[in-house]
């Protein structure tokens, strides 16, 4: 409904083959994997926070806290600052994203079944760990939160009822409860001992369990989306407060991956991951990522390509292969961007010329050129002191398209790009070796 759901998490006892460091432990049905294990893919592989933790793609060494390098552990805000730095925002036509008064105000779109929403930018993680979020006022709307990843955790207020599901394993469940704004004033995702439970609280202390299911796939880092969607009965609107209970994100980084996703089959590497929807169609093949836009039924579809964990670009590069690209139309967008605590910056295409932008906060052009497919084909960003956005014809040869003193912290950042419509506009784009370029 909002994007790409999922997540989840299964235990089960592993047999031994070779190859694994000397051993690989494979989990088929009805076995468990061995303390410090998690089962992903029918292979037992290490849990995050057991035994000092886990080796990030590239990184050295365990990470300490339990948290996978470049993943925070828990994003989290007060809303005291405006929009936050992590997040994206999506509003349908009449709906917005705004922070007013120290929380935040989502307002519906006028048309039934349109949403406004804003999510973590971030693959963050609720492994041994409790997502929650304050409602603190609801006015002929319905409220609705989301785990998105391959699957779906999703806790909504539909008329008089709050209603959880979890969608993952093949299979819909559910559970709801009466909806009381007092009693159930705090609304949360949490995992333990391998049991996935959506839960509501009076005081984000004690909480009560709307539904609950044991998990029977690897928990996977992912999404969470705080997001209304219209009645169509009234401008609804919605209050929320005290995201993971307020205050700063963990900010750890990985090392840059050793290698650039190649596509060369249909499972992308670890350090990576695609993000779609159900009007974007995904496909990989002839070693190339290609996104297919529609916009059947008035759906406003977003796809991409994204670094799976923040990573430390300081005296780095990292650019994307642009093969195929639309042309320029209305309502139509895509964009390569870095994203940072504090800024971002990126590449993007407007009116028949390719831009470089920073934002830091204010969002400022670098230069810009009319667009060449040929001479413009490969884009990166480069650090070397400053903040290059450079193009090539050949990965040879690089223009400077725009550059910047280090106008923000360059060791935590994520990577991705972004490929959609907010008009009636279908497209395709093709992308290839999405990883460090120097």
């Amino acid at each position: 409904m909002l994007g790409k759901f999922g997540l989840i998490v299964a235990l089960a006892s592993c047999s031994v083959q070779a190859n694994f460091g000397g051993t690989e432990y494979r989990c088929p049905d009805g076995q468990t994997c061995p303390d410090g294990f998690f089962c992903v893919d029918q292979v037992c592989r290490e849990q995050p926070g057991q035994d000092g933790g886990v080796d990030g793609p590239g990184a050295d060494g365990d990470v300490p806290s339990g948290v996978r390098c470049g993943a925070p552990a828990l994003i989290s805000d007060d809303f005291s600052s405006g929009i936050p730095w992590w997040s994206f925002v999506f509003e349908d036509d009449g709906g917005s994203v705004s922070v007013a008064g120290g929380g935040l105000v989502i307002v519906a779109p006028p048309t039934a079944g349109d949403a406004a929403f804003i999510g973590d930018s971030y693959h963050t993680t609720i492994i041994g760990n409790r997502m929650s979020v304050e409602i603190t006022d609801v006015v002929d709307a319905e409220p609705v939160i989301v785990w998105v990843e391959d699957r779906t955790l999703e806790l909504e207020l539909v008329g008089a009822n709050l209603i959880g599901s979890m969608n993952y394993g093949g299979s819909t469940t559910s559970g709801s409860v009466p909806y009381d704004p007092v009693a159930h004033r705090f609304w949360s995702f949490a995992e333990a001992d391998g049991v996935v439970s959506i839960e509501v609280s009076a005081d984000g202390v004690a909480w009560t369990t709307v539904h609950s299911r044991q998990a029977d796939v690897g928990l996977k880092f992912g999404h969470f989306e705080v997001a209304l969607r219209s009645t169509g009965a009234a401008a609804g609107t919605a209050r929320f407060d005290n995201l993971m209970e307020g205050g700063p994100p963990a900010a750890t980084a990985c090392t840059i991956a050793a290698d650039a996703e190649t596509f060369d089959d249909s499972l992308l590497e670890d350090d990576y991951v695609d993000i779609a929807n159900e009007d974007c169609g995904r496909n990989i093949t002839g070693g190339r990522i290609r996104f297919a836009l529609s916009n059947a039924g008035g759906a406003q579809p977003s796809c991409g390509v994204d670094t799976k964990w923040r990573v430390d670009l300081r005296d780095s590069s990292f650019g994307v292969e642009v093969v195929s690209a639309p042309p320029d139309e209305s309502g139509l967008y895509h964009y390569f961007q870095l994203e940072a605590p504090g800024g971002k910056a990126a590449f993007y295409i407007d009116s028949g010329s390719l831009y470089a932008e920073y934002c830091a906060p204010g969002c400022f052009d670098l230069g810009a050129v009319a667009v060449d497919p040929v001479a413009q084909r490969f884009w990166r960003f480069r650090v070397e002191g400053a903040l290059s956005l450079e193009v090539s014809p050949d990965r040879v040869t690089w223009t400077t398209l725009g550059e910047v003193a280090t106008p923000f912290d360059l060791g935590a950042v994520q990577v991705n790009y972004r490929f959609g419509n907010n008009g009636p506009s279908s497209a395709v784009l093709e992308l290839d070796n999405f990883g460090p370029m120097p």
